[in-house]
């Protein structure tokens, strides 16, 4: 119906809500010359 909200579209805003503060951690650790989000990823797998 008109103004419904369906589960998914729940999900998809949740999925691109958290992938928006991220990229914003990431902007702002790399600012500050940190590694973002990313290096951080891929140095923690390349320690398995």
């Amino acid at each position: 119906m008109h103004g419904e909200t369906k589960i998914r579209d729940e999900l998809a805003f949740l999925a691109w809500h958290e992938g928006y503060h991220v990229g914003v951690i990431g902007a702002i650790r790399t600012a500050a010359g940190l590694p973002g989000p990313a290096e951080l990823a891929r140095a923690a797998a390349s320690q398995r």
